[in-house]
C-alpha cells in the first residue's frame, strides 16, 4: 500500500512540475512555483512517513539491570525515574514473574548470552496411593558436566538414581509410595568432576508429594442389552475391587441382576434419592425403555452424582434431545475408527484401533474434560459442582483385551472415571498457579469452588493447621480455573487450605537455584514479547520522536489555502 502512496506521491509532483514548465512566465516565478509543488507533494507523503524530527520524549530512557540485585535496585528508583524509564536491559537470569508484573509497563531486553544451568522439573505433586511417582528433569541450558541424582525416600532409603549429561539431557527418577500422607522426598545431587577439576560441594533438594488413600466408588452399570463392551466393562470392574451392581435387560420383562465386591443388591428404583450408587453408568439406547419417572429423574441427578453415558451408533433421536436439554449439545458424525494410545504407551506393539459411535460433541468448553484421539473425541464431560455429566464415544474397547493390551484397557478405563468422578466427595479442585512457590513471596489458588466474597483460610503446618494462623489474603479476579485469591506465606512448609485435604508445600528461598533459573528465564522470555510485542528494528531511537500528523496536515493546509489565494486571480 505505501508502494503504490509513494509512486502517486512522485507521479503527482512530475505532473506539477510539467505543468509549470508549460507555464509561459518567469524563469524565477517558475522556479518558486516548482519548490512551493515539491514543499506540498512532500508534505502530503510525510502524512504516511512523519519524519523523526523532534527530540526523545520523556520515558525513552534506557536503564540496565542485573538480575541478582532486580528487587532492590527497582525499589530505590524514584516515581519520577519510573516515568522516564522506556526500555529494561536485563543482565543474567531475568527477573520472578511477580516482580515482572508489578513493574512499570517498559519493554524489556533479556541477557541472551548468559550460560548458567538451568533445570525443568515436572512430577504430580498429588498422588493416589498406588500410583507411581515419577520426577523428569530436564537440562534446558548450561554446561555437559555430568550430575548424579539420588532419589532418596521419605524414609532415608535410596530409591532410584540417573545421570544428567551432554548424552542425557533428560532423566526420570521413580518411586511407588507405600503409605498416604504430606511426604518430603530428598533429591541428592553430586556434580561429577575430573581430578584436576576443584570438587563441587554435594547437596540436596526436598521433593513434597501429598499421597491420597482411594476411596472405591460403588457402581451402577445399567445395560440396555448385552454385548461384548459391556461384558469388558463389568469384568474391569470386578477385578478393579470396586462393589459394583450391573443389571442387564435380556428381554422386555426380564433383568438380569449381578453384584461384585460385597455390593448390595438394589431392587427398588435404581435412580433414587437413597441410590447407594457413587457413579451411574448407563447405555445410551436404555433411554427409549426408561419410564417417564426415571427420564425426569434423570434431569437431575448430575447436578448430585457422576453420570456416565456409553454411546452406540444407534442412539436415537431423543436421546439428542436430552443431551440438547442439559447443554452438552451432540451432532451425528461418520462412524470411523480412531487411533487412541493412552499417555505414557511406549510400546512398539499396535494397539486396535476404537471405533467411533458415529457421535460426537456439537461444541465444548475450555474447562470441559475431553480425551481425543487425532479429530475424534473419544470422552467428553462437564465436570463442575453442580453438573457431572459425561459420554464415551467408542465402542469396541474390549478388542484391546482380546488382543493382549489388558493393562491400557485399564489405563484407559481407569483415567475416564478418574475425570468423571473430580467432584467425588463434594471438593472442587484446587489449582496452585506457582510451580515453585516460595516464602515470602506471592503465590495464587483459583478454585470453582472459592466464594466470590471470602478467600478460603490457608494455614502453615497440616500436623496442627488448628493453632496456626491463617495466611494474609487479597482476591486475585476470576480465571479458567475459577476464583482466585493472592496469599503470602511467611515460611516453608506443608500449607492446608481450608478444612478440605488439599494441601501444598511452600519451598524456601534458596531452594532449586537452577529451576529457578529456569523458570525466570522463561518467564521474562514470555513478559518481553507480550509486554509491548516485538521490538521493531527499523524504528532508530537516536532519530528522536516523529512529528505529530497533525503539524504536516496543518502545515499542508496552510501552503493549499495561500496558493489558491495567490492563484485566484488567475482561476478566474
Amino acid at each position: 500500500m505505501l508502494f503504490w502512496f509513494n509512486l502517486l506521491c512522485i507521479a503527482g509532483l512530475l505532473v506539477s512540475l510539467l505543468f509549470i514548465l508549460r507555464h509561459k512566465t518567469s524563469l524565477a516565478r517558475r522556479i518558486g512555483h516548482g519548490l512551493l509543488q515539491t514543499l506540498i507533494w512532500g508534505l502530503v507523503w510525510a502524512l504516511a512517513h512523519p519524519p523523526a524530527l523532534l527530540p526523545t520524549a520523556a520515558g525513552g530512557e534506557t536503564i540496565r539491570l542485573n538480575s541478582e540485585d532486580g528487587a532492590a535496585a527497582l525499589s530505590d528508583l524514584t516515581p519520577a525515574e519510573l516515568h522516564r524509564l522506556g526500555a529494561l536491559e536485563l543482565d543474567g537470569d531475568g527477573l520472578r514473574r511477580d516482580l515482572l508484573r508489578d513493574m512499570p509497563p517498559v519493554r524489556l531486553h533479556p541477557d541472551q548470552h548468559s550460560q548458567a544451568e538451568s533445570w525443568s522439573l515436572q512430577w504430580p505433586h498429588n498422588l493416589t496411593l498406588g500410583s507411581p511417582l515419577e520426577l523428569t528433569i530436564t537440562r534446558t541450558q548450561g554446561g555437559a558436566a555430568p550430575i548424579k541424582f539420588t532419589l532418596e525416600d521419605p524414609f532415608g532409603n535410596s530409591v532410584d538414581n540417573a545421570t544428567l549429561s551432554a548424552e542425557t539431557s533428560q532423566i526420570t527418577l521413580r518411586d511407588q509410595p507405600k503409605l498416604a500422607g504430606q511426604w518430603e522426598y530428598r533429591i541428592h545431587i553430586d556434580p561429577e568432576t575430573t581430578v584436576s577439576e576443584a570438587s563441587p560441594s554435594a547437596r540436596s533438594e526436598i521433593l513434597p508429594v501429598s499421597v491420597h488413600t482411594t476411596r472405591r466408588p460403588a457402581v451402577l452399570l445399567w445395560l440396555a442389552r448385552p454385548g461384548f463392551e459391556s461384558a469388558a466393562l463389568s469384568r474391569w470392574l470386578r477385578q478393579s475391587g470396586s462393589p459394583t451392581q450391573v443389571v442387564t435387560r435380556l428381554a422386555p420383562d426380564m433383568l438380569r441382576r449381578q453384584t461384585f465386591n460385597d455390593q448390595e443388591p438394589v431392587e427398588g428404583n435404581l435412580l433414587g434419592a437413597d441410590s447407594p450408587f457413587d457413579l451411574l453408568i448407563l447405555d445410551s439406547r436404555l433411554w427409549p425403555q426408561l419410564s417417564a419417572q426415571d427420564r425426569q429423574r434423570l434431569g437431575a441427578i448430575a447436578g448430585e452424582k457422576p453420570l456416565l453415558w456409553l454411546l452406540y451408533t444407534d442412539t436415537g433421536k431423543a436421546f439428542f434431545d436430552y443431551a440438547a436439554t442439559v447443554n452438552m449439545h451432540l451432532d451425528e458424525s461418520a462412524a470411523l475408527e480412531a487411533a487412541y494410545r493412552p499417555p505414557g504407551y511406549s510400546s512398539e506393539s499396535e494397539i486396535p484401533s476404537l471405533q467411533m459411535a458415529g457421535v460426537q460433541p456439537a461444541a465444548t468448553a475450555a474447562t470441559d474434560s475431553r480425551f481425543t484421539a487425532g479429530e475424534h473425541v473419544i470422552y467428553w464431560a462437564r465436570t463442575r459442582p453442580r453438573q457431572s455429566l459425561g459420554f464415551v464415544f467408542f465402542q469396541n474397547s474390549y478388542r484391546w483385551q482380546t488382543a493382549g493390551f489388558d493393562s491400557e484397557f485399564s489405563r484407559l478405563w481407569a483415567d475416564i472415571f478418574s475425570a468423571q468422578l473430580r467432584w467425588q466427595g463434594g471438593e472442587a479442585p484446587i489449582a496452585l498457579q506457582q510451580s515453585l512457590p516460595r516464602e515470602n513471596e506471592r503465590l495464587t489458588l483459583c478454585s470453582t469452588g472459592f466464594s466470590t466474597e471470602s478467600a478460603p483460610a490457608v494455614r502453615a503446618s497440616v500436623n496442627d493447621a488448628s493453632t496456626s494462623s491463617a495466611l494474609p489474603a487479597a482476591a486475585a479476579g476470576i480465571s479458567a480455573a475459577g476464583n482466585c485469591y493472592n496469599y503470602w506465606p511467611t515460611g516453608s512448609g506443608w500449607h492446608q487450605v481450608g478444612d478440605g485435604d488439599f494441601s501444598f508445600y511452600v519451598f524456601p528461598r534458596q531452594s532449586w537455584a537452577e529451576w529457578q533459573t529456569h523458570l525466570r528465564r522463561k518467564d521474562t522470555a514470555q513478559m518481553a514479547a507480550a509486554r509491548l510485542g516485538p521490538v521493531d528494528a527499523s524504528h532508530d531511537t537516536t532519530r528522536g520522536d516523529a512529528l505529530p500528523r497533525y503539524w504536516i496536515a496543518l502545515l499542508l493546509l496552510l501552503l493549499l489555502a495561500g496558493t489558491w489565494l495567490r492563484e485566484r486571480g488567475t482561476l478566474r
